[in-house]
């Protein structure tokens, strides 16, 4: 990918970490939730949300006690809960409460509660909203990516496709954002876009069967929209060249979209630990790290494909 807006700048224009809502979405999944929890709580931060699906699975002793214990070992943040008293859905639950909390806050930091953080996410979040608006460029700060390294030094590269598995953005970059994309023309929408026009056809067709997906049930998900709302407004995002996030909801039941076994490319133990102050200067070498997402999809085609006709013996 060569097309990159980043260009050297000499200085960078910081946010504050007051400026910043950091929201962890949890599901049900207690062990999980209090996984993040202990990851976050060696910083104090002013403005922290947790909000919980409803319906009776959140609503257990296990639950509750998880709740309790974060309470507790955040005693010294800002911390806010939301608790639903039913289940209003994965998608419209993420969606919402992050557009409540951009109401409050400029910028956002979003981590589910199976995404694995390295020991400066947050901080690494915020250097790299602070770059982003230095550069006047609105798409998302993503933590993860396909290569895995806790020894080398890291930097920040441009990405077309950001991963949502630990994320921050300003509120211009969800403006516009929506859940149901019935009345988009997608290729049309799509192609008036440069970012759009610089990924690969392998790409573009994965993509275009994501959103089409999305269009015919907005309930889907909602990722899948969020990056058609950044391609169709040309918002150019940034990654870590070294994963600084992870996940560690594969295998497990309650998982939506991670229920199968975790593959062997995450390496959620060699997260990077560094701090990331610069954006590196030659992105387009990092096309490459795409490769192993796509052995990965190939695979899980493969398997979808063998399961379909076992069931048709």
């Amino acid at each position: 990918m060569r097309y990159n807006p980043f260009v050297n700048k000499s200085s960078t224009e910081f946010i504050s970490i007051n400026e910043v809502g950091v929201l962890i979405i949890a599901y049900n999944r207690p062990n999980l939730l209090l996984n993040r929890v202990r990851e976050i709580s060696n910083l104090v931060i002013p403005n922290l949300y947790i909000s919980i699906d409803g319906g009776v699975e959140s609503h257990t002793h296990e639950m509750l006690e998880a709740i309790k214990s974060s309470q507790e070992i955040l005693s010294g943040h800002g911390l806010k809960i939301f608790h639903y008293g039913e289940n209003i859905g994965m998608a419209k639950h993420v969606t919402d409460t992050i557009s409540y909390i951009l109401k409050l806050h400029d910028y956002i930091i979003v981590i589910e509660d199976d995404v694995t953080l390295s020991e400066n996410f947050v901080r690494n979040m915020i250097m790299g909203l602070s770059l982003q608006k230095s550069f006047k460029m609105y798409g998302l700060v993503s933590g993860n990516s396909h290569l895995y390294s806790h020894v080398f030094n890291n930097k920040w590269r441009a990405t077309p496709i950001p991963s949502i598995w630990g994320w921050a953005c300003h509120y211009k970059t969800w403006e516009g954002y929506k859940l149901d994309l019935s009345g988009y023309n997608l290729k049309f929408e799509l192609d008036n876009s440069q970012l759009w026009k610089s990924m690969s056809s392998y790409h573009k067709k994965v993509l275009l069967s994501k959103f089409t997906k999305s269009l015919q049930d907005s309930n889907y998900n909602w990722d899948s929209q969020l990056i058609f709302q950044l391609l169709r407004k040309n918002l150019c995002s940034i990654s870590p060249i070294f994963s600084i996030s992870g996940n560690e909801g594969f295998g497990n039941s309650k998982s939506v979209h991670t229920s199968y076994r975790k593959p062997k490319y995450i390496q959620n133990l060699k997260l990077n630990n560094r701090k990331i102050y610069k954006l590196s200067k030659y992105s387009f070498f990092y096309i490459w790290y795409d490769f192993t997402g796509i052995k990965h999809r190939i695979k899980l085609l493969i398997r979808k494909y063998v399961a379909k006709h076992k069931d048709h013996r």
